[in-house]
Parts: C-alpha cells; sequence; structure tokens
C-alpha cells in the first residue's frame, strides 16, 4: 500500500517586510541604528518562508508476499516485506527489507524438526533535522536561501540568530545515518524414544550489528576543509543458546512418574569500535574518517558472558490426588568471582487434591475444587554486566597528554549469586464446577 505524510499546520511567522519593520523599530527604541533602508522595506515582498523550505510531502510505501504450503511430511511458510517511508523533513528517510521463515519436517515417525529464521536490514538517514527545525523558526524571512555565489546565506548581519545556521543546509548538508542488520535462527530436533520417553534439543542464533554515521562537511558554515569531520561507530552483539531437554512421562496404574532433564548453555557476546577525526576528505563522508589529518581518542569495547546449567526434576502423582515434586539445577555465570561462579538452587513441593477423595464425592455438585498445596524453594540471579568482579581500568590524558590509567571498577573477589528462597503454602478452591473461584 502507499500512503502519504504532510505536514497539516506551520506555526504562523512574520513576512519580510514586517519583520523588516519591527527589528527598525526595536533598534529606533533602543537608540541605535535600522538594519534596513526604507528603500529596501519597499522592495522586500513575503521573504523566505523557512518551514516551507525544509518541510515536504513525503510519500511511502510497503510492500509483502507470503508463500506457504504443506504435505504429510513438510510444512513452511515464508514472508517478506519492504518498507520505504520519507520523513516531512526534506532528506530524511528510512528504508526496511525482512524475510521470515517457519519450516517444520516430520522425518520419520519418531523424529522431527521445526527451523525458524527471520533477517532484516534497516537504513535510517537524515540530516540534523531537530535543528534545522528550530533554526526555520527563527532565522529572519529577510535573508535569502542562497547568497550571490549560489552558497547558503550565513547568519549575522543584525537579523536572526547568530549561533544558528541556515536551516536548508541543516536538512541537507549533514549527515546522520545508520543501519541495523538482524538475523535470529533457530532449529529443534525431537527423537521419540517409545511413548513415554522423548529427547528435545535447540540450538539458536541471533546477531544484531549496526554501523551509525555522522559527516559535517562545513559547506553549512563555509568553514575550511581542515575541519571537516565526522564518526563512525560499529557494534556487534551476538547470542548462541542450546538447550537440550530428556523427558520421561508415563503412567503405571494410578501413579503418574515425570522426570525431566535439562542441559542448557547460553553464551552473549558484544563488541563495539568508534573512531573520529577531522580533516577528512572531500567526498568520503564519514567512511574515510582514517583518512582525517587530525584523529580523535578511538574506541573499542568489548565483552563476553556464559551461564551454563544443569537441571533435574521429578513429579509423582497418585490417583489425582497426592502430588509431589522435587528439582535440583546447578547453574554456572562467568561474571561471578572465581570460587562462586557455580551454585545449586532445589525446590520441593506438594499437594494434595482433596476434592478427588471419596469423602468429597457428596459435595462435588457444590464444591467442585479443593487443593492443598505447599512448596518450598530457592531460585538464584546473576544479571550483573560482564567482569563485575574485576578490577577495572579507564584510559585517559592528562594536562600534558600523557597517557593515564585511573579506576573505574573496583573487584570484588565476593560477587556471587544472590540467592532467594520462598515458602508457599496455598488453598485452591472452586464451586459450582469452576464458576466460583
Amino acid at each position: 500500500f502507499v500512503s502519504f505524510d504532510t505536514v497539516r499546520r506551520t506555526l504562523p511567522t512574520l513576512e519580510a517586510k514586517e519583520y523588516a519593520t519591527l527589528s527598525n523599530a526595536s533598534q529606533i527604541e533602543n537608540g541605535l541604528t535600522p538594519y534596513f533602508t526604507e528603500e529596501e522595506i519597499a522592495k522586500m515582498g513575503v521573504g523566505t518562508n523557512w518551514q516551507n523550505q525544509i518541510f515536504r510531502n513525503a510519500i511511502s510505501h510497503t510492500h509483502n508476499v507470503s508463500l506457504s504450503g504443506s504435505n504429510k511430511l513438510v510444512s513452511y511458510y515464508l514472508t517478506g516485506n519492504i518498507v520505504s517511508k520519507q520523513g516531512v523533513i526534506k532528506n530524511s528517510d528510512f528504508n526496511l527489507y525482512s524475510l521470515r521463515g517457519n519450516f517444520k519436517i516430520q522425518a520419520t515417525p519418531r523424529f522431527s524438526i521445526n527451523a525458524n529464521f527471520y533477517t532484516s536490514y534497516d537504513k535510517n538517514h537524515s540530516g540534523d533535522p531537530e535543528t534545522a527545525l528550530i533554526s526555520a523558526l527563527q532565522w529572519s524571512p529577510t535573508k535569502d536561501v542562497y547568497d550571490a555565489e549560489g552558497n547558503y546565506t550565513l547568519p549575522g548581519g543584525g537579523v536572526g540568530p547568530n549561533s544558528l545556521y541556515n536551516p536548508l543546509a541543516y536538512a541537507l548538508e549533514y549527515v546522520n545515518e545508520s543501519t541495523h542488520a538482524t538475523f535470529n535462527a533457530s532449529v529443534t530436533g525431537e527423537y521419540k524414544f517409545t511413548d513415554y520417553l522423548k529427547l528435545s534439543s535447540l540450538i539458536s542464533y541471533k546477531t544484531n550489528s549496526g554501523v551509525a554515521g555522522y559527516f559535517d562537511n562545513q559547506v553549512a558554515n563555509h568553514g575550511p576543509a581542515e575541519d571537516i569531520s565526522g564518526s563512525k561507530t560499529e557494534s556487534r552483539y551476538s547470542t548462541l543458546q542450546s538447550t537440550t531437554i530428556l523427558s520421561f512421562d508415563k503412567t503405571f496404574g494410578k501413579h503418574l512418574v515425570q522426570a525431566t532433564g535439562v542441559y542448557e548453555l547460553i553464551r552473549d557476546q558484544y563488541n563495539s569500535t568508534s573512531a573520529s577525526s577531522k580533516g577528512i576528505p572531500v567526498g568520503m563522508g564519514y567512511n574515510g574518517v582514517h583518512f582525517g589529518t587530525i584523529l580523535q581518542k578511538p574506541w573499542v569495547e568489548y565483552s563476553a558472558t556464559t551461564l551454563q546449567s544443569f537441571m533435574v526434576r521429578a513429579n509423582y502423582s497418585y490417583d489425582s490426588r497426592y502430588m509431589l515434586s522435587a528439582s535440583v539445577r546447578f547453574d554456572g555465570a562467568s561474571q561471578l568471582a572465581d570460587g562462586h561462579k557455580w551454585d545449586h538452587f532445589t525446590a520441593f513441593s506438594a499437594g494434595w487434591n482433596i476434592a478427588n477423595e471419596k469423602f468429597m464425592e457428596d459435595a462435588k455438585d457444590v464444591l467442585s475444587e479443593l487443593k492443598l498445596r505447599a512448596s518450598y524453594g530457592t531460585v538464584g540471579n546473576a544479571a550483573v554486566p560482564a567482569y563485575s568482579s574485576h578490577l577495572k581500568f579507564y584510559p585517559g590524558l592528562d594536562a600534558n597528554n600523557n597517557p593515564t590509567l585511573s579506576i573505574s571498577q573496583l573487584g570484588n573477589d565476593n560477587l556471587k549469586w544472590e540467592r532467594t528462597t520462598e515458602w508457599n503454602v496455598g488453598v485452591e478452591s472452586g464451586f459450582l464446577n469452576g464458576r466460583i473461584t
């Protein structure tokens, strides 16, 4: 589909003659020389409407295509999207491309595979729209967009702000650009040894990478080539997860036995680099940061964490009346201190379904559900950033530009799992076949 965007209403501003007349009146009131002569004012028309200079009618369109099919063994679904949006301020736009797919394969009567993926790429491009709008509301309508030599007009001359440059130059000449690429994929396989014993395994990978760039070509302020500046930042975040689950679920007469074993590994990784410089050759944009004549201090960041878990859980139920459950898990987190990375957590629960007792049969019509539950358990939390237990330093420069190191984080040899212990006792009841609970 296609859509259109426009600025519904702009703020009212003075025309050139009105602005010049009021500016002269202010000067005279303060005993100063008027900015404009009567002849200059007489020749003025409407002047420059700076809001009209930076705004535009924008068009956006979205396209979608999908494909699906199935048979006894395989089913699939694919969908792709394209989104293109223009901003109402000139030189601003956004584009998105994405593709998603789902696949299910019944390889054998006992073995099945599910696969999913999603990938996208988007790009956001603009000048400096915020400053362009601020400048458009303050610049004098007596100024033209371009001077006699075809360059953007400059501030000054007693009218308008001296600290803001040409509004249209902010919109068109500066570069603010960012791109993001995302890829998520997971594959799950399940094998049924018997009707009551199965093994499932999940492998998933997620990554998100981005590039952000800024470039000032000094056209707006007629600056020298040595002041042409830019910066570029590249970052990437990824997560790899592997989960294996062995499940047992079988009924022996009135006895229901369930058991689950889980192994899981999650690894997160983040890295980022950024650099900036001045004196970038004309035409290279922010991708020419490393060719600048004055390089600024680069920045590199890297972090990685790993979480490893083992868990066993067992459930037992007799005749849907008496329930017992127990679990134990061992978790290790790399961001904790040496000697405290691993810990174990246990949980127990018991339940009595009183409503299923024979002595409750006569009350079923009124008291349809009555359960007594009790549980005890501990859970852990290791949600702290990578290297939180380490002594960290921050590089810098002193007044004489000598390299320095300052402490940014004190080490903590006792950083360990946060443990929370919880007791619960409760009663669940239902009346009139669940109409009241």
